[in-house]
C-alpha cells in the first residue's frame, strides 16, 4: 500500500462507528436497488413470456392487409412452399403455422364470442410454451374434433373436460361454417384476452370450418434466444425476400409490451438515481466531518510537502474504502435476497389474486431475476455517486492554507 493509502486506512478506522454508518447506508441502498432491479426483471420476464413464449413468437409472418382488420380471406400465397423454405432456416428452432377465425361457441345453454385460432400441436410446441399452459385436461394431440380453451371462457360456457361445443361462424367463401367439438382441455397462458376469449382447435379443423383448404394467415417462428433476433429476421428475409409478405418481430406486433419493457428500464435508473443521490449525503456528510475535524492535520501534512493534488487523492482514497465497504456488504445481501426472490418468490397472493397489468394477469407468487450484470451497474452507479459527493470535501481539502491550518485548535 502507498503511503496515502495507508493514511486514508487509518483515518476511515479513527472514527468506525461514523464509517460503519456511512458504509451501512451505502449498502443498504445498493441491497435495495439490488432487490427492486431483480423483481423488476422478474416482472419483465413474466411479461415477455406470457406475450412472446406463450402466444406470438419472436416473428410473425401474414399477407400485408391481414393485420389491418384481420379478414379471413387475406391468407398467405402458396404457404405450404413457404413454410418449407422456413423449416430450412438454421436460425430458428420452430416455425408454427397458424389460421385465425371469430366464432360463435356455445355449450348447452351457454354461449359467448371467441377468437378460435387453428394450430399445428407439434409445430406449435416448438415456437410457444401454449402446451405447457394447460390448468386441465390434455392439449390437442392432432385428432379431429378436439377444442382447448381459455380459463375464462371455459368459466362463461360452464364448460368441462369432455363437453360438446357448437362453433358457429361465417367462412371465407360466404357460407355458413359449424362444426362440433369436445373439450380436450382448459389453459390459462396469464394473457387476459386470450384467457377469456380464446380457443384453440388442429390445423386441419379450423381450414375445414373457414373453407380454407390448405391456406394460413400467419407463419410465428422462434429463434434460439430473443438476443438472435436480428439474426432471425434476416434469414427470413433470405429465404422469402422474393415473395410479398409481411414480416414483423414481435416488439411491432405487440408495441405496448416493448414500450413497458423499455418504460420499466427507465425506471430502474431512477430509481437508481434516487436511492444513490440520497445515500450519497452519508458519504458527503462523512467527507466533510473527516476534513474539518482535521483541518490542523491536513494543514501539517501540506506544510511538509504533501502537494494539494495528494491532498485530494487521499479523501477519494477514504472515499474509496468506505465504498468497498459498502459494495462487500451491501452487494452481497443484495445478491442473496435476489437469489431467494429468484429461487422461492414472493407470494402476493392476498394482494394481486386475479389482477392484471397491462392485459397480463399477474402471477399471484412473483419470482425475480438475479442477473449479475445489473449488480455490477448497481455496485458502479455506487462507487460513481460516493466519488461525486467527496468532491467537494477533497476540493475543500486541498485549498486549505496551510499557516491558516495549522492555527486551528
Amino acid at each position: 500500500m502507498s503511503v496515502l493509502s495507508r493514511i486514508a486506512w487509518r483515518n476511515v478506522g479513527r472514527h468506525r462507528r461514523r464509517s460503519i454508518i456511512t458504509s451501512m447506508a451505502m449498502g443498504l441502498g445498493a441491497a435495495l436497488c439490488i432487490t427492486v432491479i431483480s423483481f423488476a426483471d422478474g416482472l419483465g420476464v413474466q411479461m415477455f413470456e406470457t406475450v412472446v413464449g406463450r402466444q406470438i413468437g419472436h416473428a410473425q409472418i401474414h399477407h400485408p392487409d391481414y393485420p389491418r382488420q384481420r379478414p379471413i380471406y387475406e391468407t398467405i400465397p402458396e404457404a405450404p412452399s413457404v413454410l418449407g423454405a422456413l423449416d430450412d432456416l438454421p436460425e430458428t428452432v420452430g416455425v408454427a403455422p397458424r389460421a385465425h377465425g371469430f366464432a360463435l361457441l356455445a355449450v348447452g345453454e351457454e354461449a359467448a364470442g371467441a377468437q378460435l385460432t387453428g394450430i399445428d400441436p407439434e409445430r406449435e410446441g416448438k415456437v410457444t410454451a401454449l402446451p405447457e399452459s394447460m390448468v386441465e385436461g390434455d392439449f390437442l394431440d392432432g385428432t379431429p374434433g378436439q377444442i382447448i380453451l381459455g380459463r375464462g371462457l371455459a368459466d362463461t360456457l360452464r364448460a368441462n373436460l369432455g363437453d360438446e361445443v357448437v362453433a358457429v361462424t361465417q367462412a371465407a367463401d360466404g357460407s355458413m361454417g359449424n362444426e362440433l367439438y369436445e373439450v380436450k382441455g382448459i389453459y390459462r397462458i396469464g394473457s387476459a384476452q386470450m384467457d377469456r376469449a380464446g380457443a384453440f382447435v388442429s390445423l386441419d379443423d379450423i381450414q375445414s370450418l373457414l373453407a380454407l383448404d390448405k391456406e394460413l394467415h400467419e407463419i410465428a417462428l422462434t429463434a434460439r434466444h430473443r438476443n438472435e433476433l436480428p439474426a432471425l429476421l434476416e434469414g427470413i428475409d433470405r429465404a422469402i425476400s422474393e415473395r410479398n409478405l409481411l414480416v414483423r418481430p414481435w416488439s411491432e406486433i405487440d408495441p405496448v409490451t416493448a414500450q413497458m419493457l423499455e418504460v420499466m428500464d427507465a425506471a430502474m435508473l431512477i430509481v437508481l438515481i434516487l436511492i444513490f443521490s440520497v445515500a450519497s449525503l452519508g458519504i458527503l456528510n462523512t467527507m466533510l466531518m473527516s476534513v474539518f475535524e482535521r483541518i490542523r492535520e491536513l494543514g501539517v501534512l501540506q506544510a511538509l510537502g504533501l502537494r494539494p493534488p495528494k491532498v485530494l487523492r487521499l479523501i477519494l482514497w477514504e472515499t474509496l474504502f468506505l465504498c468497498l465497504f459498502a459494495a462487500l456488504g451491501g452487494g452481497g445481501l443484495g445478491i442473496l435476497l435476489a437469489y431467494l426472490l429468484e429461487t422461492r418468490g414472493l407470494d402476493l397472493s392476498g394482494f394481486i389474486e386475479g389482477a392484471s397489468y397491462a392485459g397480463m394477469v399477474l402471477e399471484p407468487v412473483m419470482f425475480g431475476e438475479l442477473r449479475f450484470d445489473r449488480v455490477a451497474v448497481v455496485i458502479a452507479f455506487m462507487f460513481v455517486i460516493s466519488f461525486i459527493a467527496s468532491i467537494w470535501p477533497a476540493i475543500r481539502a486541498a485549498r486549505l492554507d496551510p499557516v491558516a491550518a495549522m492555527r486551528q485548535i
